[in-house]
């Protein structure tokens, strides 16, 4: 994890010293819209999580979309889908203390960040601290998505959601997508 961590982040330092300096917040804004990135990422994860177990103990016969949708568009936040995903699964300790961090974290980010931090935008050091953070952040999320994987895979395969399928469901969407551009 440390040798990923130094990688993205000394990529990220390299970006930043390269750019002009009227042009470098630029290289903040974008790790720090990664940093969004990967926490909805692990969001979604969640909600996955949330789903696949809600329909394999489906008592009241619901259809898989009724369900889907039920998680997707509920209120739940990152901390509420916690909470219900710690009834559900058996979590090591140290993953729910880690996922809990990034929870906090993750709010920070959002919420308050860039006002209790705005003032590094005016030195490299505070920009290259800023990077440190929303590099480490990054990996730290990335590295708890894929342990959070391992979890629910067998929920997933057991409804009979391959990785073929999902692939094959996610390559559709892409395809999907960048037909809109033909239209152009």
């Amino acid at each position: 994890m440390a040798a990923n961590k130094k990688k993205l982040f000394e990529i990220a330092k390299a970006e930043l010293l390269n750019e002009t300096e009227d042009n470098n917040c630029k290289i903040i804004y974008a790790y720090f819209g990664l940093a969004i990135f990967y926490s909805q990422s692990l969001e979604l994860t969640l909600k996955n999580m949330l789903w696949s177990m809600r329909f394999i103990n489906n008592v009241d016969h619901k259809d898989l979309n009724s369900i889907i949708d039920e998680v997707e568009f509920s209120k739940k936040t990152f901390g509420g889908l916690l909470q219900e995903i710690e009834i559900f699964y058996t979590i090591e300790k140290n993953i729910i203390k880690d996922l809990r961090d990034v929870l906090n974290q993750r709010n920070l980010l959002v919420h308050n960040y860039f006002n209790t931090n705005g003032q590094k935008l005016y030195s490299i050091k505070g920009k290259l601290e800023m990077l440190e953070l929303f590099c480490h952040f990054i990996d730290k999320v990335k590295n708890l998505d894929v342990m959070l994987e391992t979890y629910y895979k067998k929920n997933l395969i057991s409804l009979g959601l391959s990785e073929k399928i999902i692939y094959d469901i996610s390559t559709k969407m892409i395809d999907n997508e960048v037909s809109r551009d033909l239209n152009l």
